[in-house]
């Protein structure tokens, strides 16, 4: 089938009512009804577990989806149409086969159904459009056919340059599990769709699978060309362009196919976001990360409760969700400045990641979560703060007493602890009243009607919350003994636990003397953290340089304002001087 074909209009399916099941009025109205509750728009569904449910699609609604890249592919590529259809045609199909609804990523760019196609192709072009703006390759005066093969080169590298995803990062299985799609050995999802006459597919994400992938590249290179080997020896056994394919293959970090790769591969990201997938509102975003399973559960710091967690402030759970939160912002932020259609904004782009030093470890590139380059120095980013951007999400939930952040009680196997911190709430249909609330305290005697009486034991109850000066005469004991007075400015007190059999009424009853109070604390549960003062600190730190950079800006703008005074006057001199010679 021709590519072009798939850019022709599609006509929608027409609905069909069942007559048995037709409400008594005209059948205009019940057609309307009929399309008025079906799902038009890209959507996922996400499990208990953490798996991604996707509907399957079709390679020609997939092709026809993402017919405005393939154009833009073309117009790049300066291909003679019927060139286009014989030599990429096949290629692109061949992607979508492979690709078919894999995501490309599990929470930002690219992450709906069909991603990892449409990145792909993005990749493509802005691997051209790299092209047409850097003179890299120039030094090795390339003639006509040659700079076509180095096109077509950047085209098959932007193909295959993820699909080892489908290996290493994505678990893709039908619903029920009971089958499990084998990239090595069966490499077209589509035809596992087909074999197994999928409606939708389950995609798990494999947890810290940091840039796996990339090792894998000559894997699936081979694997997209098992039957056209010929082709791609056409390319990498070219005189001149064999030894760059060398370098690349091999994995050189100084190889000019890699660097050209990473600048289209993050420009792609970015354009993407900017373009065609608006982010996350940040509530939501913090929320999928949950979902997915991306956040490690395990750390310190998180405490389970009914329809959310309660997070214990400066603990490592906290660290790690104020991680997310400011990448989230470092990414909107470079995407909101990011112009991808504007030629003079691109070639700044790529001068600007040339910079890109040959090894990751020791440059200013910071990656994400899902490892993809989102910008360069990442100290220079304003900060937003934490509990401000999330007091009017559906995420963080605002103690009665109006403060993010307070002192709880909560209670798992008889044992109370006092936790500094706050609530998030990721359970909709949990009422904000009864978070946290779940256990049922029923006698031994008694059995549970259902699985759904069953009290779960993992969670904690909140079984108290306390103002500041509630707990003033204790914590101030507690810092007294536990933090230096030199170095209090900045440390919290933020947990400690009572006694075994103490509970919370006895522990509240004894606040007005201290040292009952003290007496029914377990010491050497207290937790110190001074995590406050660190941030605090790296806010300042970021403040200086961004005022640095910020007048090195100026500093330059007058210097550039200046030599375009000079070259105005040298130039209006000389063209007097020019009046003077002509009379």
């Amino acid at each position: 089938m021709g590519l072009f074909s798939f850019f022709k209009s599609k006509s929608t399916s027409s609905i069909g009512v069942d007559n048995a099941q037709k409400s008594p009025i005209d059948e205009q109205e019940s057609l309307n009804v009929a399309s008025d509750n079906v799902l038009t728009e890209e959507c996922k569904v996400i499990t208990s577990s953490g798996a991604t449910i996707f509907k399957v699609q079709s390679i020609d609604d997939l092709i026809f989806k993402n017919r405005l890249l393939i154009e833009e592919l073309q117009l790049h590529l300066k291909f003679f149409e019927e060139d286009f259809i014989r030599v990429v045609n096949p290629l692109i199909i061949k992607l979508a086969r492979i690709c078919s609804i894999a995501p490309a990523s599990q929470a930002l760019h690219d992450h709906e159904r069909g991603g990892l196609f449409k990145h792909s192709l993005f990749v493509a072009v802005k691997s051209l459009e790299t092209l047409e703006t850097s003179h890299v390759f120039d030094k090795f005066q390339l003639s006509p056919s040659e700079h076509q093969f180095l096109k077509l080169s950047f085209v098959v590298i932007a193909f295959v340059h993820d699909l080892a995803k489908l290996d290493t990062d994505l678990r893709i299985s039908t619903l029920g599990d009971k089958y499990t799609f084998n990239y090595k050995n069966e490499i077209f999802l589509d035809d596992f769709i087909k074999k197994h006459q999928a409606t939708a597919l389950k995609v798990r994400f494999v947890p810290g699978r940091h840039q796996v992938h990339n090792s894998k590249f000559f894997t699936s290179l081979k694997l997209f060309f098992k039957d056209s080997k010929a082709f791609i020896d056409v390319l990498t056994q070219n005189p001149k362009l064999k030894p760059l394919w060398y370098n690349f293959l091999k994995g050189d970090a100084k190889s000019l196919f890699l660097k050209h790769l990473r600048v289209a591969d993050i420009y792609a990201c970015k354009a993407s976001i900017n373009t065609y997938n608006s982010m996350y509102e940040i509530g939501n975003y913090l929320k999928s990360l949950f979902y997915t399973q991306t956040i490690d559960l395990s750390l310190p710091g998180f405490y389970k409760l009914k329809g959310g967690y309660f997070i214990e402030h400066c603990s490592e759970a906290y660290k790690t969700i104020l991680e997310h939160f400011d990448n989230y912002f470092i990414l909107l932020d470079e995407v909101k400045e990011f112009k991808p259609n504007t030629r003079l904004s691109f070639k700044h782009y790529c001068l600007t990641s040339e910079q890109l030093k040959d090894e990751d470890a020791n440059s200013n590139v910071y990656h994400d979560y899902n490892h993809h380059y989102i910008g360069l120095n990442k100290s220079i980013t304003n900060r937003e703060p934490f509990f401000r951007a999330l007091t009017n999400t559906n995420f963080l939930i605002i103690s009665a007493y109006k403060m993010s952040c307070a002192y709880r009680a909560i209670l798992k196997d008889g044992v109370v602890t006092i936790v500094y911190g706050f609530v998030i709430k990721l359970d909709d249909e949990c009422d904000v009243n009864e978070l946290g609330f779940d256990i049922k305290v029923q006698p031994i005697t008694e059995r549970p009607q259902s699985n759904s009486d069953i009290p779960d034991m993992s969670l904690y109850c909140i079984v108290g919350e306390y103002f500041d000066a509630d707990l003033k005469k204790v914590i101030t004991y507690l810092e007294k003994k536990f933090i230096n007075a030199e170095k209090k400015k900045g440390y919290r007190i933020t947990s400690f636990k009572l006694k075994s059999q103490i509970s919370k009424i006895e522990f509240n009853q004894s606040l007005d003397d201290l040292e009952t109070a003290i007496s029914l604390i377990d010491l050497d549960s207290v937790v110190v953290s001074d995590f406050s003062l660190e941030r605090e600190l790296d806010s300042k730190d970021r403040t200086k340089i961004k005022q640095r950079l910020k007048r090195e800006h100026q500093r330059e703008l007058k210097q550039q304002m200046a030599e375009n005074d000079l070259y105005q006057e040298q130039l209006a001199k000389s063209l007097n001087e020019d009046d003077m010679d002509f009379y």
